[in-house]
């Protein structure tokens, strides 16, 4: 069972990665709704695994994303982001993201579940 901690700025996210993640065994030990809360999350817990909005109020995913991982190399961090841009997700896995998700999250299909449930693994396992 990992230890993960969840941010974004949606509370609809948050509630469905949480549901989902629990139901997969792991422990979601905190919730933050932006950057800086995130942040805090991460310091406070040193979870095993962090997924990250890009686009949040008061620091957006990728400042946290340097922060975490200056004072954590080792981080395992997957960011989101509604942007289609690819030069994010290379921007994000340039600085040390270990994958990039595409909103909007499909909860409701399987095939999108299998994926999901395999970057989980996959990154943890890293």
């Amino acid at each position: 069972m990992a230890k993960i901690i969840l941010v974004d700025d949606s509370s609809l996210i948050l509630s469905q990665m949480k549901k989902f993640l629990q139901a997969e065994g792991h422990d979601v030990v905190d919730l933050a709704h932006d950057g800086r809360e995130g942040l805090d999350a991460f310091r406070r817990h040193q979870p095993d695994l962090c997924f990250m909005d890009i686009s949040m109020p008061n620091m957006n995913g990728i400042q946290c994303l340097e922060e975490i991982l200056r004072e954590h190399p080792n981080a395992r961090v997957v960011m989101l982001s509604a942007l289609r841009e690819a030069e994010k997700a290379d921007t994000c896995r340039a600085l040390g993201a270990r994958a990039f998700l595409s909103k909007p999250l499909r909860f409701f299909d399987p095939t999108y579940m299998d994926h999901l449930r395999s970057v989980v693994q996959q990154v943890l396992a890293d």
